[in-house]
């Protein structure tokens, strides 16, 4: 009986720190497994079982042909097209929000929103619209469209594991097609009717990004003289950062600009020196150093140059290397050569100290400096730009054409099982050069992986000792056993849970309970796996429950009711189509 208390316990501890965000979601998984492995409740063959299970293989090989799929140029047509329609605002939420749906059928949801940002971004500043009424049907768009086919998402693939494990067919590749197409559709309609109407208005993004990000209160120019203190010394040897929390952007010398001066840079007479400086700071610093304030020209004094100085504003991903870490942890100037204007976290934008503040995922940092440098930084972070197209044509477009038509052909005519086909399309990925090592290696989301193997085990010891069984007797008997209802319950569940814990962890803590559930029906468990998928699917009401949401928390300048406040219509709507056509797809009861 000790054992039943322990799981309850357990489950109760997973949803806590999952949803407290006390821990991270990965370290909170493995600190659950332990506890079962320590308290006996599993064996040391049942705790490990879940690691090596065919659905984590293979969302492991999806996200290296996702990566690999963000080499090609495929998109330069959808730019070009999205471009067209750029003048007309709904029509452009709309398509956007279909595009990304396309692309997450056959990728990482966060790969391919991470592909149509740059691009609705660029669009919609090119014609002065705000990014709040596109980013966020961009996320929900790559939540729906995951639902398509078996490699559209995690849960998708966790699904068919679960019919397999009992013995059954697993998913086939496009069984979910009729299903996640009908959601795709109601989707889009909704945000080109009411929901692109529920959306905040935002403000104009025409505005120059140092303007948007309010940082031309904090520029200003002082000039260097002979008797200057600054005169002589390498910017690390003078007081500007630790004592006036100012920063150097530029060193105008001769007429020409030094872009993002690293630290052992001389400072000469008659330099003038464009500094991040606060007003107070900037009046105590010209006083003691002996520097002479420039008088601002303009709005702001901030040297650009097309083509050698330009600001960028990129997404931190959740992935990215920045994630959880200071710029200063990373020598991000020394070692990319660019400057951190501004950090706009949410809709807060902030111009002080940004080399010691943590780091999130969501996080926009307004960047200075060389294009090249600039993009090369994103590349190596994993950042997501904003008003950017950084694809270019590559030799990659056709073995990754052919490898993403090579899996789909194969597991859809039933050649070969999925696992199987994604190995040799990473394999023949590798062998090509498509990615290289590091970038395979990379691509391969370990956090989402080791939470999927340990929930796992969750699940087998919920299983085990019989909480699964409970919690479906409980449902049972609230919905007197009818079908209908408990299906509803059960997309109700599962979406609810993702207002707080990623869309995996959520399907897989209530999985389990809809197996039970056929199981005490008498029922097919297919289409209890399915809507509750779908469920998972419907990460609409909060920037928690998803990546692909808080990805655009801050680059949409979101609050967190705004996805409550357009998220509760679209689940109620998507609850109802999957009401509608789940059990007439998939028959409860079977003949």
């Amino acid at each position: 009986m000790y054992q039943t208390y322990v799981v309850a316990g357990v489950l109760v501890l997973v949803l806590v720190l999952l949803a407290t965000d006390r821990l991270r979601y990965d370290i909170t998984a493995l600190l659950c497994l332990s506890l079962l492995g320590a308290s006996r409740v599993l064996s040391s063959a049942e705790l490990t079982t879940g690691f090596g299970h065919p659905a984590l293989f293979t969302v492991a090989a999806m996200s290296v042909m996702s990566a690999a799929f963000q080499k090609t140029a495929l998109l330069r047509q959808v730019a070009r097209a999205l471009g067209k329609i750029g003048h007309r605002p709904v029509l452009l939420a709309a398509t956007g929000t279909l595009v990304v749906a396309g692309l997450s059928a056959v990728m990482n949801n966060v790969a391919a929103i991470s592909l149509a940002i740059p691009i609705i971004a660029s669009v919609a500043r090119k014609h002065g619209f705000p990014l709040a009424k596109f980013m966020m049907p961009l996320a929900f768009g790559s939540l729906v469209g995951g639902t398509m086919t078996l490699i559209g998402s995690p849960p998708n693939l966790l699904a068919s594991g679960f019919l397999q494990d009992k013995g059954l067919l697993p998913l086939s590749f496009f069984e979910l097609l009729p299903l996640g197409g009908s959601l795709v559709v109601v989707t889009v309609l909704y945000f080109a009717t009411i929901g692109y109407r529920m959306l905040p208005r935002g403000n104009p993004s025409d505005q120059g990004l140092v303007d948007e990000y309010r940082v031309s209160n904090y520029i200003a120019e002082v000039e260097v003289s002979s008797d200057c203190q600054l005169a002589g010394l390498s910017i690390v040897e003078t007081p500007m950062s630790s004592l006036y929390d100012a920063s150097v952007l530029t060193i105008i010398r001769g007429g020409q600009g030094i872009y993002a001066p690293g630290p052992s840079e001389r400072i000469l007479p008659g330099d003038i020196l464009q500094l991040e400086v606060g007003r107070d700071n900037l009046v105590a610093l010209a006083g003691d150093l002996g520097v002479k304030i420039v008088p601002q020209k303009s709005t702001t004094s901030l040297l650009l140059e097309p083509g050698k100085a330009e600001t960028w504003d990129a997404v931190v991903t959740a992935d990215s290397l920045l994630n959880g870490k200071t710029l200063r942890q990373i020598n991000f100037r020394r070692r990319f050569g660019v400057s951190v204007l501004a950090i706009k976290r949410r809709d807060e934008s902030m111009q002080h100290r940004l080399v010691d503040l943590p780091l999130q995922g969501g996080d926009v940092l307004l960047l200075l400096g060389h294009p090249e440098k600039m993009m090369a930084a994103c590349r190596e972070l994993d950042l997501v730009l904003l008003g950017q197209n950084p694809v270019t044509r590559t030799r990659a477009d056709l073995p990754v054409l052919i490898t993403f038509g090579g899996i789909i052909l194969s597991v859809s005519m039933g050649w070969l099982p999925l696992p199987v086909a994604a190995l040799i399309a990473v394999v023949v990925t590798g062998i090509l050069q498509v990615l290289s090592l590091e970038e395979l290696y990379r691509a391969i989301p370990w956090p989402v992986l080791v939470l999927l193997g340990s929930m796992f085990g969750l699940a087998t010891a919920a299983e085990k000792v019989g909480t699964s069984s409970f919690l479906a007797q409980l449902i049972h008997s609230t919905t007197g056993g009818n079908p209908l209802l408990i299906l509803a319950l059960l997309y109700a569940l599962t979406a609810a849970l993702t207002a707080v814990l990623i869309n995996a962890a959520a399907f897989m803590l209530i999985a389990p309970v809809a197996m039970a559930l056929a199981s005490t029906l008498g029922a097919d468990p297919r289409p209890f796996l399915i809507i509750t998928v779908a469920g998972a699917a419907s990460a609409f009401f909060s920037p928690v429950g998803h990546q692909s949401n808080a990805l655009v928390y801050s680059a949409g300048n979101y609050r967190f009711a705004d996805y409550a406040r357009v998220g509760v219509i679209l689940s109620l709507l998507v609850g109802t189509v999957c009401l509608l056509l789940v059990p007439n797809l998939w028959p409860l009861f079977p003949q």
